[in-house]
Formats: structure tokens, sequence, C-alpha cells
């Protein structure tokens, strides 16, 4: 039987990082997936947070009991050919926060290519990020996510990059709805590389590209978990619904809505253990 693990982007219900943490304790979720926090008044990336603000922020997350299963950063949702100084700063402070929080994961994208011709700078960008990963954050795995109009939007993209770049310390999220979003079937997906993943994303994608709960849409999540738990004996599943707003950096969905996400997951797994 699986050990399925559950985490959640509750940035999605609320911005302050103490409401996240009061709202998953509420919903019996003990991990989060930490994207934004709150600076004075509004949403802020982790991958912009001050030394001060990750100090403050481990100390909230100790006092909830709250786990931190990723620092998911913006890193590599960006041109190929854009400016890496600011992704390296964006990377820094993602693997201080990891540390802070001690974290073992932080999450990347595979950049933003203008054609194939593109791909392999694409994966030499991948590969001195991990360089960096492995000098400043030894111990902390970078997870290469999946994602539509960057390099890493197709099972194939993925594969190669991880050969590509050949980093014992980058690892691969998957994300089945991203994947549904480029024409590429989920489950199918999945199996092809069930060897590499290491966590997914849950959320579901409907017949008019609209976020949906998961089980109602395309990705078919029975088939998903089943293929998953018939091959890993545990399993990370960050939930990540996007059910109200769906955009390049972050999701909103309402806290009624996040509960109805899990307990629609939960009955999935039910179903198939």
């Amino acid at each position: 039987m699986t050990d399925w693990r559950l985490s959640g982007f509750a940035d999605e219900a609320y911005t302050a990082l103490g409401e996240q943490l009061i709202f998953l304790a509420g919903l019996g979720i003990e991990r989060i997936e930490f994207r934004h926090f709150e600076r004075a008044g509004k949403r802020c990336s982790i991958s912009e947070s001050t030394s001060t603000e990750r100090r403050r922020l481990g100390r909230q997350l100790r006092s909830a009991d709250i786990s931190c299963r990723c620092v998911a950063t913006p890193v590599g949702k960006a041109p190929v050919d854009g400016d890496f100084s600011i992704q390296q700063k964006q990377l820094a402070n993602g693997l201080a926060a990891a540390m802070e929080f001690d974290c073992p994961t932080v999450r990347i994208f595979g950049f933003q290519a203008r054609s194939a011709g593109d791909h392999p700078e694409c994966v030499g960008n991948l590969s001195r990020l991990c360089e960096q990963a492995l000098r400043d954050a030894p111990g902390v795995t970078l997870l290469l996510e999946n994602e539509r109009d960057v390099f890493g939007e197709t099972p194939e993209q993925i594969l190669a990059a991880l050969d590509l770049v050949g980093a014992e310390n980058l690892g691969f999220v998957c994300d089945p709805a991203n994947f549904a979003a480029v024409g590429v079937d989920p489950p199918a997906a999945v199996r092809q590389l069930c060897d590499h993943i290491a966590a997914v994303h849950v959320k579901d994608r409907g017949k008019d590209d609209d976020m949906v709960l998961p089980g109602q849409g395309q990705c078919n999540w029975p088939q998903i978990l089943a293929d998953l738990g018939g091959h890993h004996r545990a399993m990370d599943l960050a939930l990540e619904p996007h059910l109200d707003v769906a955009e390049m950096h972050f999701g909103n969905t309402t806290p009624s809505g996040f509960a109805a996400a899990k307990d629609a997951l939960e009955a999935i797994l039910a179903g198939i253990d």
C-alpha cells in the first residue's frame, strides 16, 4: 500500500503565512509548498525574500509544527537569453529559504526557448543552477517541473533535461495538468516518466482549459494514482487546485474550493487503495 503524503500550496487561499498555516492545520495537512508570503500587505515570492524575512518565516513554520516540503521558486520560468544573474539571485534566496526551513527540495523550471535551437542553452542554464545548488546548499535537490511554453513541457524534453544535465541534485516534479495543457496524455506521460517522479502537483484541467476538481477533468487522476501506487511505495502529492485563478506565477482558490479539492483527491485515493 502506497504512503500518499499530502502537502499544499496554501498561498492559493491566503497570502499571510500565519493564515496559510492555520488553514493547512485545519485540513489536517502537515506540510506546505512554500511559494508566497505577505510583505506590506502584498503577495511576495519566496525567491525575493530577505534573510530577516526567512528567519521570521522559519520561526512561524516551526511554531505551527508545519514542515516545508518544497520551496517553490519561479526560477527558470524566464527567457533563456535573459539576464541569468536574476535567476541566480532568485535561486540563492530559494536555497537560503530551504536551508532555513530544513526543506529538502527547491522547485525550478527549464527556461523559455524561442525554438528547439535554444534547448542546449536551456540545458546549460540548468547545469549552472545545479552547480550553484551543490555549492551553496549541499543536500538540497532541485526539482524540475514540466510547464507549458518552457523547455520541459513534454516527457521527451524532461527526459532530455535530466539526462543531459546529469546532476545528482536534479529531480523531477510532475504536473499532469500541465501536460494536458500541451496536448500530452497525462497518464501516458506519468507512465513514461514514472521512474523519475519525486512528487506530483494535483490539479485538473477541464475541456475548456479551465481548472476543475481532481477527477473531473482531462487528467484521469484515478489512472495516474493507480499507476503511481503500483510503482512507488511512497509519493508526495501537492495540492495546487488553481480553481479560481491560474496565472503564470500563481493561482487562487477559495478556502472552500481548496478543501473540496482535498476531499476529491482523498476520495480517489480511497477508491484505489
